[in-house]
């Protein structure tokens, strides 16, 4: 088998490159068609079944999931047979090198087959680990090569006068798969049927999406067909070159036993071009619109094609689509599949190696490049707190993420989350503008944005970010992202943190469902040159601060006690804390306290407690005749939901006005006291407190002693 092998590649190390096939993949959606008209070279595509011309239409974001295979992310691993029968190798693709991993089908020598690897169709093919997000799924892709149907030849000059004219038969042959994309790459003449399976990453299950497949540089004798059970899940089949005015294509539809095909007549079309390096290019290149289509499909959780590819250019070309059509078993595959192939036969070391000339004549490309600019997709928005969804880049947008949440109290920081997906463009269809807009509730203070891209790397730089006077958040891409490949073909996160702004009321925002709750609704805004799109809403209910008031007295004002013994004139300390409503709007505010007369006020002050016990006594109106502390708020609309704290230095003064604070039963003097939180007029009272003062004065024993001497 080595000696084979080794032989082999002497023999197509002289192999002509053949014709290309580059189909790729893109975003599209429910598009509105004015008209079946089409003027092109070849108008049979308006006989086609779901299809309207790409000319006038915009690809909708609802099928944009765009898959990638990521350096440093993407794990991508070949399955099936043995680790004998796979070969690595790289190529000049496309005025670029790929590497492949490369499944021999057939082995033979002197253009006579020996051996075939028939018996594991439907068992092999490439797993790609983690190539994007769906709905929260980080999803897996599988190709499965169901069946395959390869006549393999070489061009060769049997004349001696420098020209490759004659077909040689080759037994050997191979199947290429893209190791740095999606995509194969196919040797001679035949038909490869190959299916591509949606799986979720963790589970390795079946995840029904939308999206779509774009099929883009469609030589002469090229064909692809959708196996029918797929052809039902698929909503649209746009065509045709927009920028032309009419809408130009090369393609026409014709059904071969039941499938559907769209293909480029060799009659019509087999006049080759090169690449700046002389390489065949097939009839035309993968800018070429004209030789594109798009398969939008919904509800599928896999996709069945069937590639048939022959010669391109030339006369050749015309004689070999006739061979094509008039050969069944290229149109009669039925294909097989091992839904646990990938887990049965895994392949972890490939020691072989193969030049590209043993495949690379049909190439087929399933990117990520739609033949039409893209409308926004639908952005989503997320909400997170401190026990409540998720606000780490890796997790946004999964099951972790959450749409409602309901904060401990309006002093909580919470997280708002939005995502939008970007599909990968073709150049002329790169954005203008592109602009995530939020417009936040008047009452939320917002900080802290950050934008990451679906690596989770931090790319707020490439981005302006304003939050203006109406608190409306921008976050507008600079020009010169929006030129570079590297924007597109990406998921941005954008996350910042809102708070419920200081004293401001929130009785405006009562949830009609929870009347001790106010609720705050947001939404956000997608807007690209090419349309705008509204995200979900999220809804975060916050608990209304209630009214409350208690009263506490202490040596140093930091206890929590009803009452304390005090030595005459010794200072102490009353503590009020109250707290002001946020569900009712606040007109007047006052915080009063009088004292006894038997004791002596010393000293008034007022702290905010949610700001870091600031001295507010300023903020307000303080007066201390007739022993009382009295506290009105300058501004009370501005002290909603606020915790405050009145602080009153007293003493006990040595009189015998104490004598009517005697509790006789236990000989104990004790002065009560209370204070009042007045809120629109309306009192609060807190409890009472008590101080009694330690041992009594000699002047004040006989007033103690005498009564009972009477």
């Amino acid at each position: 088998m080595k000696a084979l092998k080794s032989k082999l590649k002497k023999e197509l190390s002289a192999k002509k490159l053949g014709a290309f096939l580059m189909a790729s993949t893109a975003v599209i959606v429910g598009i509105n068609v004015s008209s079946r008209s089409v003027y092109a070279d070849n108008a049979e595509m308006v006989n086609l079944s779901k299809g309207i011309n790409a000319k006038g239409n915009k690809v909708p974001g609802q099928y944009g999931f765009a898959a990638k295979v990521t350096k440093g992310i993407t794990q991508v691993k070949p399955f099936g047979a043995t680790e004998n029968d796979w070969a690595t190798s790289s190529s000049h693709t496309e005025n670029d090198t790929k590497h492949w991993y490369a499944f021999q089908t057939s082995y033979g020598e002197d253009g006579r087959v020996l051996s075939t690897n028939d018996k594991w169709k439907g068992k092999v093919g490439v797993y790609y680990s983690n190539v994007g997000t769906y709905e929260g799924h980080t999803i897996d892709i599988k190709l499965t090569v169901m069946d395959w149907q390869i006549k393999n030849y070489v061009w060769s000059d049997t004349t001696g006068e420098g020209n490759a004219d004659t077909k040689i038969p080759e037994a050997t042959a191979y199947i290429a798969f893209g190791k740095d994309d999606f995509e194969i790459f196919t040797p001679g003449m035949g038909a490869v049927k190959y299916r591509l399976d949606y799986l979720d990453h963790d589970t390795h299950k079946p995840v029904k999406m939308t999206g779509a497949w774009t099929f883009d540089d469609i030589d002469g004798n090229q064909w692809v067909g959708i196996e029918p059970t797929t052809m039902s899940n698929v909503d649209q089949l746009i065509y045709g070159d927009r920028d032309t005015d009419n809408g130009n294509t090369w393609l026409s539809p014709k059904k071969m036993n039941g499938t559907q095909y769209i293909y480029s007549d060799a009659k019509q079309h087999n006049k080759g071009v090169t690449d700046s390096a002389g390489h065949n290019e097939g009839t035309l290149t993968s800018a070429d619109k004209k030789g594109s289509f798009t398969a939008a499909y919904s509800n599928a959780s896999s996709f069945v094609i069937n590639w048939v590819y022959g010669q391109n250019t030339g006369s050749a070309a015309i004689d070999e689509q006739k061979e094509l059509e008039n050969t069944s078993k290229y149109w009669n595959m039925i294909g097989q599949y091992d839904p646990d192939a990938d887990k049965e036969y895994p392949i972890s070391n490939i020691v072989n190696s193969v030049y590209a000339t043993a495949f690379n004549h049909a190439y087929l490309k399933y990117g990520t490049k739609a033949i039409a600019p893209d409308k926004p997709d639908t952005p989503k928005k997320y909400v997170s707190d401190s026990n409540e969804g998720t606000n780490v880049p890796s997790e946004i947008g999964t099951d972790k993420s959450v749409n409602h949440d309901i904060l401990k109290d309006r002093y909580e920081t919470y997280h708002y989350q939005i995502t939008h997906n970007v599909p990968d463009v073709r150049k002329e269809f790169k954005y203008d503008s592109y602009m995530i807009t939020d417009q936040l509730d008047k009452d939320l203070d917002i900080s802290n944005v950050h934008i990451y891209n679906r690596a989770n790397q931090d790319v707020t730089y490439m981005f302006t970010v304003n939050v203006d006077d109406g608190n409306k958040l921008s976050v507008v891409a600079k020009n010169d992202s929006l030129a570079s490949e590297d924007f597109y073909l990406q998921q941005y996160k954008i996350t910042f943190d809102g708070t419920v702004k200081r004293g401001v009321s929130l009785a405006d925002h009562q949830d009609p469902k929870h009347n001790d709750q106010a609720v705050i609704y947001n939404d956000a805004k997608v807007t690209t040159s090419n349309g705008t799109s509204d995200s979900n809403k999220t809804t975060t209910n916050i608990p209304f601060t209630q009214t409350s008031q208690t009263k506490a007295v202490s040596t140093d004002g930091n206890g929590k006690g009803d009452s304390i013994q005090v030595d005459y004139n010794a200072p102490y300390k009353y503590t009020v804390d109250v707290a002001a409503p946020d569900g009712e709007d606040i007109k007047t505010l006052e915080l009063k306290d009088t004292l006894e007369d038997v004791l002596d006020l010393k000293e008034v002050k007022v702290y905010d407690l949610d700001d870091n016990n600031k001295d507010v006594t300023s903020a307000g109106k303080l007066t201390t005749d007739n022993n009382t502390a009295d506290w009105v708020a300058n501004e009370p609309q501005k002290w909603h939901g606020k915790h405050l704290r009145m602080l009153i230095t007293a003493s006990v003064k040595n009189t015998s006005d104490l004598m009517k604070y005697l509790d006789k039963n236990s000989g104990v003097i004790r002065v009560p006291n209370k204070a009042i939180w007045i809120i629109n007029g309306k009192d609060h009272p807190t409890n009472t407190v008590y101080v009694e003062p330690k041992g009594p004065q000699a002047s004040v024993q006989k007033w103690i002693e005498q009564p009972d001497a009477k």
